[in-house]
């Protein structure tokens, strides 16, 4: 609080010496620095009468911050229940008041705003190329809003760069709570990115729809092990520690791709499966069993560590499956 006082004080001083600087300025310039109660009497007859605009432009911006303050609480109940829903809607209800509010300023300062508009519209054309960044990431802020490619509080990936949960969604930039690429382990940090990154790069959401997705694992096993025996058992621990969630995961995808009611969407309902599926692959020393599986997004490395450990233990006391690894065997011939 006190930092804040000390600042308040500062930008206070800061304003007063300008006001001071520019009404000197405006002395020298406008009465030669002659006769100073020539100047005082021209300022009389030009501010006095320009002072109750500036009364009512301030009267204005005031009951403004009250009516938005007094709305935005007794709006906050009710879109308390909406949850972050309820967030975007309450700030585009801020941006939209506090722009009334400016425009109404603006009609009272200004006498002729119809001119004023146009000398700012060629003003505008101007500072489009030198605010093209800022420009940008409101417009693509807008199509957030708008398109919604994420929410507060989903899990997205960023150009394969960058990967969080999403904690807030300003005008010109949003802001993720950085999880491990890949690995979905948080590691504290808090990132920031343009909103005009989705003009240019793909935005991966894992939890836009449902909280579910697909993932994968892949074990290594010699061509001398049992290739059935390998498959059963590496589904049977998977299927151990995925089943339940992998059937909620399921009925979660199934129902809101009838929600959509669309051809894709129907085309994915055949695809989701209840239980693990089993894929095998060769490669030069060994095939590979992969275990496709519905899992958590933001429990996927943990979940993945359990099969594993599952499987490892499981293989390990089982004599027709070997997994198989880099080494090297001399065979010797008579």
């Amino acid at each position: 609080m006190k930092m804040k006082t000390s600042k308040l004080k500062y930008y206070i001083f800061l304003v007063v010496v300008l006001i001071v600087l520019m009404i000197a300025l405006d002395f020298f310039l406008k009465a030669g620095g002659d006769n100073i109660d020539d100047y005082v009497d021209s300022v009389k007859g030009q501010y006095f009468t320009y002072l109750p605009r500036v009364i009512g432009a301030l009267i204005v911006f005031f009951m403004a911050k009250i009516c938005i303050d007094i709305i935005s609480a007794g709006l906050m109940g009710f879109l308390d229940t909406m949850g972050d829903r309820g967030l975007e809607i309450m700030r585009i209800y801020r941006y939209a008041m506090w722009a009334l509010a400016l425009i109404l300023v603006l009609s009272i300062l200004i006498e002729d705003l119809s001119t004023f508009v146009m000398s700012m519209g060629l003003i505008g054309f101007g500072l489009t190329f030198a605010l093209q960044t800022p420009i940008s990431c409101f417009v693509a802020w807008m199509m957030i809003m708008i398109n919604k490619p994420y929410r507060i509080n989903d899990r997205i990936n960023v150009g394969n760069r960058l990967e969080g949960d999403v904690v807030e969604i300003t005008i010109f930039y949003t802001l993720l709570r950085e999880v491990k690429s890949g690995g979905a382990e948080v590691t504290g940090r808090l990132i920031t990115f343009p909103n005009n990154v989705i003009l240019t790069e793909e935005i991966v959401n894992y939890t836009l729809d449902v909280e579910y997705i697909w993932d994968e694992i892949s074990v290594s096993v010699t061509y001398d092990s049992d290739r059935l025996l390998a498959e059963k058992t590496a589904y049977e621990c998977a299927n151990e520690v995925i089943g339940d969630i992998m059937r909620n995961g399921a009925d979660a995808m199934r129902k809101i791709s009838r929600e959509r009611r669309s051809a894709i969407s129907r085309g994915l309902i055949r695809s989701i499966a209840d239980k693990p599926l089993v894929r095998v692959e060769l490669a030069d020393s060994a095939f590979i069993v992969g275990i496709r599986y519905i899992t958590l997004a933001r429990n996927r490395r943990k979940l993945r560590t359990k099969i594993y450990q599952r499987i490892l233990d499981s293989f390990r006391g089982i004599d027709g499956i070997e997994i198989a690894y880099p080494h090297m065997e001399v065979v010797q011939h008579k």
